[in-house]
Parts: structure tokens; C-alpha cells; sequence
């Protein structure tokens, strides 16, 4: 067949970060493109919404931090900038109805010199396990860590670590918005090793969760695609993808587009609508995305006249807090002081796991209330001064196409049996979005890496 028979020579499904990084690299190498994404926005699990004309809020992905390099080539490309995330003065602790306050995530609140040597000591011990299984994988040990959960692995380390346990579970919890009994440990190492360290993860100065993009991540998005935002189909959910002997046929619901390749940068779990044929391994591939777990992120943004909880003042028995607080009181389990460094104050809840079918069953003003609780109990009478109140819900209601986050994650046993293949493409379809990250999985930062990478496999593969 003629390469003047194909419509495109590549096509890419979803435009989210991943999705928008091949379409960059693409562009770059003058790779003839098309990306067709099921909804009327950019962004995937990434979606900035404005509260004011000079601020906004991040209702799904939202942290950069050191290590993100693609992202901050990105934001130097756009003339954009960032501001940090809140992480001085005192943060909160709250556990079995005992409130401590601390000033370090690697401390811990009321940590001995017994148990900071072991919270220390089992930070370590994550990193030495990650590079000892990642660095000749698969092997031996990788087999045997992937017969065990990570709750298993807490379980083991409560003696070490006495309080600090709870802080370390809630710390596993928020970054990855799952249930540590969802959750391979082999895969939570492999999560470590992709962002270099468990501290990393867990950090806000000199971590993850250290800065936000000021003009919002997803205008950053719309920016870097901007030269090519013609190629860009929205409304475009596909449905079937035909293969024959010198390439793939995408059907979408009102039209078809003949390509060389595919990139597929969506979600594993939105694999499993689309139509691949009878291939075996196209079935081997979606009987394995079945069974990866998914948590559903709730977001919920308190927005106020000014960031009042960095004062002094008798309620907090004369300490400034930092808005960070760790908690097993319902519904909540994590808070963040996202206030830009100018304006208003702007604190950012995560709801637990376990309690997120009964929050999301209650009205917008009764979640609300629950919130406004929370913080004047936290922070004192100021806190029912609200000025506004938003929050997003990540599951497939809220978000048919792109449920469910912040990635998906092996249930033990299974990622020592097919780990290893999971990122290789299957005859014309390639593989991106942040799931299949080596760098940073999960996050911003590793889904432009994935993308980047499908994209020199496509390049190379049309070019020989």
C-alpha cells in the first residue's frame, strides 16, 4: 500500500500531558499527526479552574518539584512561573484523638529517638529494596516482594516506627490516593525508584509536592500545543481500532482515520471500551489492565480573604501553622496551604480513600459543611469565614474518560509476571500516558517522558 493511502501517519488518542508530549515530539520531527481526544477540553487528569482573573486552582493534577525537568523546560517554553507551596511553621497530626504538632516530614510529630531512627531507618530500607529490584529486574527478590502488599509492609515496620506508622501509611495514602492493601509492594517500589527516592515522594520542600504552576497546569498545556492545535480533534471518543497488514484503522463515534500507527495515551482502564480485534495479545492486554486498581481522588479547596492560620494566636497555643495536617478524623486525610504568594488563602483537603462513596453520595453544600467543620475545628471560628468552596470528584461519573487516579497500580503477584512487557508495543499500537512512565509514575513530569518515548518509537519505527 502507498504511504499516500494513510490519512496520517500517526494518530494519538487522548490529549492529555502524555498525549500532547508525542504530539510535541512529533511535530518537532515533522511526523505527520493527528490526536483525537474524547472530550471538549485539553488536559486529561489535569483541569485548572480560574477563581480569580489572576489565580486559579488546580482541581486535578497540580506539583512539580525538583527532578520534574521536562516540566520546567515547559514552563521556561511558555514564559510561565511557579510559586511554592507552603511548608513552614507547625504542621498538625492528628491520631486515635490525640492532636501533636511537628515541623518536618522526616521527623514526624512526637518522635523519639528510638522511632526517628526507625522512620529514618525504614526510608532507607524503601530505597535500598527499590534499587536492589529495579536496577536487574526481574529477579528473585523482585518474585518475592511482589507476594506481598505495601499494608503488609507497614504492618511489618509498626514496631520500628511507633506513631510515625500512621504518619507513614497516611503518607503512602495521599500520594497515591490508594489503600495500601490495593497495592503490590513490588509496585511501590518501582514507584520509588521512578522518583529516586521515598522522600521525595512524601517532601514538599525539596519534594513533589514543592510547586505549583501559576498560570495553571492545564493553560501550560494548551500553551505548548498551541502550533499544532489544528491537528487536535475534540468530541472524538474512539471506539475500534482495525489492523491490517500496514496499519491501523481508527473509528471514533462519526469517522475513521487511516494511520501507520497509534499512540494510545490514555488511561490503562479506558483501554478496555475500545474494540482491538481478536488478537491474542490485545486480549492478554486487557485481561491485565482489568485487574489494576485505581483509587478515586477527591479534591476539596477552602478559599479565604487571606492564609489566617500562618498567624500566632492562642487558639493554636501561640504557634503558626503551615495549613499541612495529617489526620484520621473523617472524611479527611491530608492538608495543603496552596495560597499563592500574594492574596487569598486557599487550603487544599484530600478525602480518604475508604470514606469516598459516602462523601460523594452528599450534596455540594453538605460536603462543604463537612469542610468548614474541619477547619474551624483545626483552625479556630475564622475558618467559617469562607469565601469560596470547590472540589472535583475523579471517578467515572464526574469523569468518563479519565476516572479514577492519580495512576493505576498492581495488585501483588501480578506485576513480576507481566511488568516487564507492560510498556512494549503490540504490533502498530504504542503506549503512553503517566501509567507507563520510568520517570516519576503518576505524575505530570512522568507522562511527558512517556510521551516523549512513544513517540521516538514510533519515529524509529517508520524511519527504518
Amino acid at each position: 500500500m502507498q504511504r499516500d493511502k494513510f490519512d496520517t501517519q500517526v494518530v494519538i488518542v487522548g490529549a492529555g500531558y502524555s498525549g500532547i508530549a508525542a504530539a510535541k515530539r512529533l511535530y518537532e520531527k515533522n511526523v505527520e499527526f493527528m490526536v483525537l481526544e474524547a472530550r471538549d477540553r485539553i488536559g486529561g487528569r489535569v483541569l485548572t479552574y480560574p477563581i480569580q482573573h489572576d489565580m486559579n486552582i488546580e482541581l486535578g493534577a497540580q506539583w512539580i518539584g525538583p527532578g520534574h525537568d521536562l516540566m520546567y523546560e515547559w514552563i521556561a517554553e511558555a514564559g510561565y512561573h511557579t510559586f511554592d507551596t507552603f511548608d513552614h511553621e507547625h504542621h498538625i497530626y492528628e491520631h486515635k484523638g490525640r492532636q501533636s504538632f511537628y515541623t518536618s516530614a522526616e521527623e514526624g510529630p512526637d518522635m523519639n529517638f528510638v522511632y526517628r531512627a526507625g522512620f529514618r531507618a525504614v526510608l532507607g530500607l524503601s530505597d535500598a529494596f527499590a534499587r536492589l529490584t529495579w536496577n536487574n529486574f526481574p529477579n528473585g527478590l523482585s518474585e518475592i516482594l511482589d507476594k506481598y502488599t505495601v499494608q503488609d509492609f507497614f504492618k511489618c515496620i509498626k514496631p520500628l516506627t511507633g506513631r510515625s506508622y500512621f504518619g507513614i501509611s497516611k503518607g503512602f495514602e495521599i500520594s497515591s490516593a490508594q489503600r495500601s492493601g490495593d497495592m503490590s509492594l513490588l509496585h511501590a517500589l518501582h514507584n520509588i525508584y521512578s522518583a529516586g527516592e521515598f522522600r521525595k515522594i512524601i517532601k514538599v520542600d525539596g519534594g513533589a509536592q514543592q510547586s505549583i504552576i501559576r498560570e495553571g497546569s492545564q493553560n501550560l498545556l494548551s500553551n505548548i500545543s498551541a502550533k499544532f492545535s489544528d491537528r487536535i480533534r475534540f468530541n472524538q471518543p474512539v471506539m475500534k481500532i482495525a489492523h491490517t497488514d500496514t496499519g491501523v484503522r481508527i473509528f471514533t463515534s462519526n469517522e475513521s482515520v487511516y494511520a501507520q500507527k497509534v499512540i494510545l495515551a490514555i488511561p490503562p482502564a479506558h483501554l478496555l471500551p475500545i474494540d482491538l480485534g481478536s488478537n491474542p495479545l490485545f486480549e492478554k492486554r486487557k485481561s491485565l489492565v482489568e485487574k489494576l486498581k485505581l483509587g478515586t481522588p477527591i479534591k476539596c479547596f477552602a478559599i479565604y480573604d487571606r492564609p489566617f492560620w500562618r498567624e500566632r494566636r492562642p487558639f493554636y497555643r501561640e504557634r503558626a501553622l503551615s495549613g499541612q495536617v495529617v489526620t484520621d478524623r473523617y472524611p479527611f486525610v491530608a492538608s495543603y496551604d496552596c495560597s499563592p504568594g500574594t492574596g487569598p488563602g486557599v487550603l487544599l483537603f484530600f478525602v480518604k480513600e475508604k470514606t469516598t462513596g459516602e462523601f460523594t453520595s452528599r450534596s455540594m453544600e453538605e460536603r462543604k459543611a463537612l469542610l468548614v467543620d474541619q477547619i474551624v475545628r483545626l483552625y479556630g471560628p475564622e475558618g467559617a469565614n469562607i469565601l469560596a468552596y470547590k472540589d472535583h470528584i475523579w471517578n467515572d461519573i464526574e469523569e468518563r474518560w479519565s476516572g479514577g487516579g492519580y495512576a493505576a497500580s498492581f495488585p501483588k503477584g501480578l506485576w513480576s509476571q507481566t511488568g516487564k512487557d507492560f510498556r512494549n508495543p503490540i504490533g502498530n499500537i504504542h503506549w503512553a500516558g503517566s501509567e507507563m512512565a520510568t520517570k516519576w509514575y503518576g505524575y505530570m513530569e512522568g507522562a511527558i517522558q512517556a510521551g516523549y518515548h512513544a513517540a521516538d518509537e514510533v519515529n524509529a519505527s517508520l524511519s527504518s
